[in-house]
């Protein structure tokens, strides 16, 4: 007998920050950045204000899911000093925490813009490839920081399996999607089934080609 799901869709954009903050779940806050009018260093402000009060393991893990969406979705540059520069306030405690340790590394971001800014100097093709691979492969590896915290965070017990299907995504878009439909899973068991789901459309596809 096979499961029966029910999905249902839920467009953060056309949704309010304060909508999903009147939900009292601390665990969807951090998603706050991504709905309508969210990208905006007041939101994460607040969003920062509320999970501070939450503490532990499971606060400090949402702060860094928080400032990985944030820097995903941030655009103006003088909004991407700001949220730098604030969780660099916030070092002490996100340091221990997994996503933390994974993405604050800055002598790699540093030399990745080192190596962007040669090959347009330089002006060469192959320096311009080279460095839209080295931003693709960087999206990718965000993304895969991302969904492993979001799994990590919410549902432990497939970190995996989440992880298998991280590793094996090799287009950004892809991968953001399956993030999403993570982020709308209503239990571990429907997350599961949407990893599971993924791979076999994976194997689907390169029977195709």
């Amino acid at each position: 007998m096979g499961y029966h799901f029910t999905f249902k869709v839920i467009k953060l954009w056309e949704i309010s920050p304060e909508v999903l903050k009147q939900t009292g779940l601390v665990g969807i806050f951090p998603l706050m950045v991504l709905a309508q009018g969210g990208k905006r260093p007041e939101v994460v402000e607040e969003v920062i204000t509320s999970l501070k009060s939450v503490g532990g393991e499971a606060g400090k893990e949402l702060l860094s899911l928080t400032y990985i969406l944030a820097s995903l979705v941030f655009e103006n540059e003088a909004d991407c000093r700001w949220l730098k520069k604030r969780f660099k306030m916030l070092q002490d405690i996100l340091r221990d925490t997994w996503a933390y340790q994974e993405i604050m590394q800055e002598g790699r971001e540093e030399g990745l813009q080192k190596g962007l800014e040669e090959g347009r100097q330089e002006g060469r093709q192959e320096g311009r490839q080279e460095g839209r691979e080295e931003e693709r492969q960087q999206r990718l590896k965000d993304q895969r920081q991302m969904l492993m915290t979001l799994v990590q965070v919410h549902f432990s017990n497939i970190a995996h399996l989440a992880q298998e299907r991280a590793d094996a995504i090799k287009d950004p878009e892809a991968l953001q999607s399956l993030i999403l439909k993570v982020v709308a899973a209503q239990d571990e068991e429907e997350a599961k089934q949407i990893l599971l789901s993924s791979s076999q459309a994976a194997s689907r596809k390169k029977r195709k080609k």
